[in-house]
């Protein structure tokens, strides 16, 4: 007797209905941790600024290494960022 449920009381309905779940979980989870990461991300940088002269150096350094600028221009360049 189908007591008006049709095929959907079976037991393929109650594994999918399982999977979907699990799935809709680890996509709220991961979702989660991309707003915390982002978050931590913006604070790091824009709250110390650290990061961006850093990198700015990084490049400058990376840049006189190659060959690309002079040590007059990197010296140059390394007092405008501070």
């Amino acid at each position: 007797m189908m007591y008006g449920y049709g095929d959907w009381g079976g037991p393929m309905w109650h594994w999918m209905s399982g999977l979907f779940m699990l799935v809709i979980t680890v996509m709220v989870a991961m979702g989660i941790l991309a707003l915390l990461r982002g978050g931590r991300r913006g604070m790091r940088c824009g709250a110390h600024g650290h990061m961006h002269a850093d990198r700015a150096q990084s490049i400058l350094r990376e840049r006189y290494a190659r060959g690309e600028i002079t040590a007059e221009q990197f010296e140059q360049m390394k007092q405008n960022l501070g």
